[in-house]
């Protein structure tokens, strides 16, 4: 589980974003502001709930009184399976010399083409 001072701060950005978005969006429609900063107010309250059940690691207690524990954190499976920024920026670099190598292999064996033919040979690729 993620630190509890850390998630109260991401709770209370999300809540002030959220009143600052619906009040600010509210008075734009022509809405009165009372009606405006009350509906932002119940927008961010609900904002700080739905980050505080997402993050929530306590077992779970159905009715039959079975108890259940949560599952592996939301945000841990998505990082397990995803490449970080640098392994995904590594091999798109590694993809565009491997394509540059192979544009220079093409033009040194006198297999010259037009700036045309090679857009519409990738253009027809992706179709």
């Amino acid at each position: 589980m993620a630190n509890p001072q850390a998630i109260f701060i991401q709770k209370v950005t999300i809540s002030l974003l959220l009143l600052l978005f619906f009040t600010v969006s509210l008075i734009a429609l022509g809405y009165s502001v009372a009606l405006s900063v009350f509906l932002g107010l119940l927008g961010a309250s609900s904002g700080a709930f739905i980050v505080g059940w997402w993050y929530d690691d306590r077992p779970v207690v159905t009715p039959e009184g079975e108890v259940r524990q949560p599952k592996a954190s939301r945000t841990a499976k998505k990082k397990a399976n995803a490449p970080g920024i640098v392994e995904a920026q590594k091999l798109r670099r590694e993809a565009e010399q491997s394509r540059q190598r192979k544009r220079q292999q093409q033009l040194g064996s006198g297999k010259q083409r037009s700036l045309f033919a090679e857009w519409l040979s990738r253009f027809r690729r992706f179709r």
